[in-house]
């Protein structure tokens, strides 16, 4: 059988999107994307799609996973291992039944994996054996094919326990998306609307520039007095204070406009993405999309395409 990747992260995320441009997108759609898990380490998925269909719809199920293997010079490689197995405990297990004349056909078995193929089991087989045979019985008695339980309860957005399938996953996690957006943006705002108003006292302390410098080196109570005959607000005032003489006097009005002409579009930025929720969707989708094409081309576990 041809191997086909159930998923990668760049399908995920095709699903997403599908799932933010249509929220009633169905499972059958979703599963368009996604056609089965993708475990860690490896393997290859040989539970039937529609059984796969049956847990992502009920959050609930068994997935059968299996090595994967090459035949080189008439020896068996298995080079990718279902999750939760390793090298060390096939070896071993594969070892045993050797020791107990189990696996007769089976002349020796050592591990090849090094930093280029972690994953390299090699089992030496005498010849003219039943290689497929080896293969069946190993894949039965040892771990190099496990079933994975699937269970998909979770905390949901409100801290509580909640039994999910695929497409209210999907849901939950987009809802949680645009709630991080909303609060970094508004993050984002308060610090913007926070540098316009230091901005704007400068651009007051400027155009009154030789009587602030007055009131700093003489005033008993200098920021009183720049609140009141400069028109600061208490912060700007703070601000100014805080801001050596030598400094106040090189202010260049340009550089202040605009500066304050660019947090001004970062602002409306801002306020249009809390007040419109396309808006919001628009850099949640774009924000998607640039994860998937960073991180996206990483593939491990396949599905069979008998199934």
């Amino acid at each position: 059988a041809t191997d086909i990747p159930p998923h990668n992260l760049k399908e995920v995320s095709w699903a997403c999107i599908r799932m933010i441009d249509n929220p009633e997108t169905t499972l059958d759609e979703v599963m368009e994307h996604i056609l089965a898990p993708d475990l860690p380490l490896g393997g290859e998925i040989i539970t039937p799609s529609e059984d796969i269909k049956h847990i992502y719809e009920k959050g609930r199920g068994s997935i059968k996973v299996r090595a994967r293997y090459k035949i080189e010079d008439g020896n068996i490689v298995f080079y990718d291992l279902p999750y939760h197995s390793t090298s060390t405990s096939v070896i071993i297990k594969i070892a045993e039944q050797m020791r107990n004349k189990k696996m007769p056909l089976i002349e020796d078995i050592y591990d090849e994996g090094d930093q280029n193929e972690p994953i390299r089991i090699v089992i030496v087989v005498k010849k003219k054996s039943n290689v497929n045979a080896i293969i069946q019985h190993l894949y039965a008695t040892t771990d190099l094919e496990r079933n994975i339980k699937v269970n998909m309860n979770l905390i949901d957005l409100n801290e509580e326990p909640k039994g999910y399938n695929l497409v209210n996953i999907i849901k939950d996690w987009l809802d949680f998306r645009r709630t991080c957006i909303r609060r970094r943006t508004e993050a984002t705002l308060d610090k913007t609307n926070s540098r316009i108003h230091i901005l704007e006292g400068l651009e007051l302390t400027y155009l009154h520039l030789d009587k602030v410098i007055h009131i700093v080196r003489n005033s008993d109570e200098p920021s009183k007095e720049l609140q009141e005959r400069i028109g600061l607000s208490d912060r700007q005032a703070h601000y100014i204070l805080e801001t050596k003489l030598r400094n106040l006097a090189k202010l260049e009005e340009e550089k202040i406009i605009n500066e304050k002409n660019e947090l001004n579009v970062k602002k409306q930025l801002c306020e249009s993405i809390l007040g419109n929720q396309e808006v919001l969707d628009a850099v949640m989708r774009t924000e998607i999309i640039e994860i998937a094409d960073k991180y996206g081309d990483e593939r491990r576990t396949s599905i069979n395409s008998d199934n």
